[in-house]
């Protein structure tokens, strides 16, 4: 105990946690400070832009809609008020996107020479490729797929499996690719249909979250193609398949199916809205960005987490939210000089810019 020395302070608990606590708050002040200076952003700005553009009136944002239109004259809009540079277009960058698709007048599917009717008897798949094949037809679940010997350009057709339910088209996408790899000339997703005939395709509707297959790729009518195997002297079950009638028609080669899938494609007017604030070191540059789009009305292929409600998708977190920080910086950079040149970028279309 040499030279050491000990003092006990009287001090009960409720001071204690009193005292604690104060000098908790002081550390946290004390941290706080050197950094004081960055919170200088309007958070008003934020409110503003996020209630507008997450409003019903811009019914969720698609490209190349009135919703967009008035997304991009409210964000050039602020940009103008705020008082920052606009580039050699001014903030406006306009281009055209894809929006929208539909099948073309050229697609075609015949079995054995008998025309089918599209919208009734078959429908396109979305991540079709615009080709054109005329071979036979290898009958194959989709389990039985990886095991099934090469295809050698043949349309796989799919046959429909109670248990499995409806798939989603992220499936259906890597079915196809499968089916490719197995070197199949094209893929036939057989589907139950009901008595109006179109209500279990799944819609031929254009998704910036899908591409080609890189085969023609369609959906057909079980009770259809059962109607044309009937007619070729086939009787087949398409639900519960009879494994050797399955077996003889893909040795026989004797169903063919000559098909042509052409798309129309239509593109709408958008744009990308850019500015920026000039630094006191004019050789670097900081680009800032958030894509201001969004789904719309959602629907099937959309990207939307409930792809079977068709409404206004209002898009706050995707990305509204993005695009107030955007603003709020050119508004609190305008007013302080950054050291080095900042480029406000507000962006569509998402995953494609």
């Amino acid at each position: 105990m040499d030279n050491k020395q000990f003092f006990i302070l009287p001090v009960d608990f409720e001071t204690l946690k009193l005292t604690l606590m104060v000098c908790r708050y002081c550390i946290l002040l004390l941290f706080a400070l050197p950094f004081s200076c960055a919170w200088g952003q309007d958070i008003t700005i934020a409110e503003k832009s996020i209630n507008y553009l997450a409003s019903d009136e811009l019914e969720g944002r698609f490209p190349g809609t009135k919703g967009d239109s008035l997304s991009i004259a409210y964000i050039s809009g602020e940009f103008q008020r705020y008082g920052i540079n606009g580039f050699d277009e001014g903030f406006v960058q306009n281009f055209d996107v894809l929006t929208a698709i539909s099948p073309g007048n050229e697609t075609s599917i015949s079995l054995n020479n008998d025309a089918l009717e599209m919208n009734h008897d078959f429908m396109p798949l979305t991540f079709s490729a615009e080709k054109a094949n005329k071979a036979a037809v290898h009958l194959c679940r989709i389990s039985g797929l990886s095991g099934s010997a090469a295809l050698n350009g043949q349309w796989l057709v799919v046959l429909p499996d109670a248990e499995e339910g409806r798939r989603s088209y992220r499936e259906l996408i890597g079915l196809a690719l499968d089916a490719k790899d197995a070197g199949a000339g094209g893929m036939v997703l057989l589907v139950e249909n009901d008595s109006a005939g179109v209500r279990g395709f799944y819609p031929f509707r254009y998704s910036r979250t899908v591409g080609s297959a890189g085969i023609p790729a369609i959906q057909m009518s079980a009770s259809a193609f059962e109607k044309a195997l009937k007619k070729a002297g086939y009787a087949i079950d398409t639900e519960n398949p009879d494994p050797r009638k399955v077996e003889a028609l893909n040795a026989e080669s004797k169903m063919i199916l000559d098909g042509r899938v052409s798309i129309d494609q239509t593109y709408s007017t958008t744009a990308n809205i850019c500015g920026y604030v000039e630094g006191k070191d004019t050789s670097a540059w900081l680009v800032v960005g958030a894509h201001y789009d969004h789904l719309g009305y959602g629907g099937y292929g959309s990207g939307s987490r409930t792809p079977d409600q068709c409404a206004i998708h209002n898009g706050a977190d995707d990305n509204a939210s993005g695009v107030a920080m955007v603003l709020m910086l050119a508004d609190y950079y305008a007013k302080k000089q950054p050291d080095i040149n900042i480029a406000l970028s507000c962006l569509v279309p998402k995953r494609k810019v």
